[in-house]
């Protein structure tokens, strides 16, 4: 293993010396970032095959992981360990493709993509300037990343991979460019053919565009829905107002917008990933977008048990989205009274748990919210985040001992009286463990189920044995 490169350039140029000579290209967004100054994350590199030796070469020297992604089209990945230059997590490998690194490029999706930099002869310096001259530029892409345009390389490029149709969208919405009139006007007829993109990958590119900044994100959604994608991309219906609810979402997201004490809690808490990398930001931008109607009744609402198969969410996720949107939607019913009610409070931090948060921010976005909702609203935060275990409190009987005390098998009266006992100890009702023996003996005898020394004294008749 060789000593972390500390910069970039001593990276690049570490990959060109472990190529022994055999050439090796850096290409697409690495070099289109290089050249506007911005931060590279990942560096796709393009080198004649098979790519397995030198990933395997490069991925040891550098301390890192190798694995293909498809192995068929001798596409692999490279993930560096943390002390990797800048930003730099990942490397991409790809076999090169048509014979020649022109051939290549013009393969690929947009022109800003398809510029190429000869590792080989990689210039001194990697500013902006001396970058232009040494980069292979065979579609024009130069010209159109001076002119902020996203255009395609080809006729075939969209065709190709109906998911470059979103892609699009998401580079002109993140660079605040715009979409060249042929490639926007074939983008629009061919929004029906998103559909044939795995739903894997298109919820992928979706939770990129929400990821972005707030602008980037208007720009994003107001485009998609322009370019009539966005039911494609949601995978789903959303309402007409879908996109100016998710847009109204974004002054809750500012921890500005919450008194002090719950600024660092709901920062956290939108940074938190139940299904990495896709944050809670992101999932409250995606949930914004398919809310139903206010007026909805959250009791019964169909779809919420599809969401998991909309985008190919995992269980969690789904589980946490669902909650998010019924505990806003409740919200949105609650009258003024309810939300001080301590068994209220108690059932609604058990149902909806961890969701609790993102649900009031959501609620907020639904309707222009009252003086009296956003006071509830800080109210419900401060009691989760400060002080939730008055509400949830560790029961003074378990199930276990409540099936040795009723000689009973576990089964939904068990539930039902873990229930009750945790609601009469939020209200006050029972404060100690003798007080709970007494109330689960008083809860059974209304529930006609048969106490162990009863069941004794009362014995089956003859008639009934």
């Amino acid at each position: 293993m060789i000593p972390a490169p500390a910069t970039l350039p001593e990276l690049l140029r570490v990959i060109a010396r472990l190529s022994e000579k055999r050439p090796v290209w850096l290409v697409g967004g690495a070099v289109r970032d290089l050249l506007l100054g911005r931060p590279v994350k990942d560096l796709d590199l393009v080198a004649p095959g098979p790519i397995r030796p030198f990933g395997v070469r490069l991925s040891h020297a550098l301390g890192g992981a190798f694995f293909y992604l498809r192995q068929a089209q001798d596409t692999a990945r490279i993930l560096l360990r943390d002390d990797a230059p800048g930003a730099v997590r990942q490397l991409d490998l790809v076999a090169l493709h048509g014979g020649t690194l022109d051939a290549d490029l013009r393969r690929r999706d947009f022109t800003v993509n398809a510029l190429g930099l000869d590792l080989l002869r990689l210039p001194s310096s990697l500013d902006p300037e001396t970058l232009r001259r040494a980069v292979s530029d065979p579609t024009g892409g130069l010209a159109d990343l001076a002119e902020g345009r996203v255009r395609r390389c080809s006729s075939n490029s969209l065709t190709d991979d109906p998911l470059r149709l979103m892609r699009a969208i998401r580079l002109a919405a993140a660079l605040e460019w715009r979409v060249e009139a042929e490639t926007w006007d074939q983008m629009r007829r061919l929004a029906p053919t998103l559909s044939r993109a795995s739903t894997e990958r298109v919820r992928d590119e979706l939770f990129l565009m929400l990821s972005l900044s707030a602008n980037g994100l208007e720009r994003a959604l107001t485009l998609l829905a322009d370019a009539d994608l966005l039911e494609e991309a949601t995978r789903g219906p959303t309402l007409p107002n879908g996109v100016a609810r998710a847009l109204a979402l974004e002054p809750w997201l500012e921890p500005g917008a919450w008194p002090e004490d719950l600024r660092a809690p709901l920062a956290d808490d939108l940074e938190g990933c139940v299904t990495p990398p896709r944050d809670l930001r992101a999932l409250l931008r995606y949930a914004a977008l398919v809310l139903p109607a206010p007026d909805s009744d959250p009791v019964d609402l169909p779809g919420m048990e599809g969401l998991r198969s909309r985008l190919e969410f995992s269980t969690e996720e789904a589980r946490l989205l669902r909650h998010i949107v019924l505990g806003a939607l409740e919200a949105l019913h609650r009258s003024s009274e309810a939300w001080s009610d301590s068994t209220r409070r108690f059932r609604t931090f058990q149902r909806r748990g961890d969701a609790v948060p993102g649900a009031m921010l959501l609620s907020m976005a639904a309707s222009e919210p009252s003086e009296a909702l956003r006071a509830h609203a800080d109210d419900e935060l401060r009691t989760w985040f400060h002080e939730r275990e008055r509400y949830l409190p560790a029961p003074l009987l378990d199930g276990r001992d409540l099936m040795s005390a009723f000689q009973r098998p576990g089964g939904p009266w068990l539930a039902e009286l873990l229930d009750a006992l945790r609601e009469a100890q939020v209200n006050g009702a029972v404060t100690s463990r003798a007080e709970a023996e007494t109330f689960a003996r008083e809860w059974a005898r209304a529930h006609e189920i048969p106490l162990p020394d009863e069941a004794a004294a009362n014995p089956p008749s003859g008639d009934q044995a």
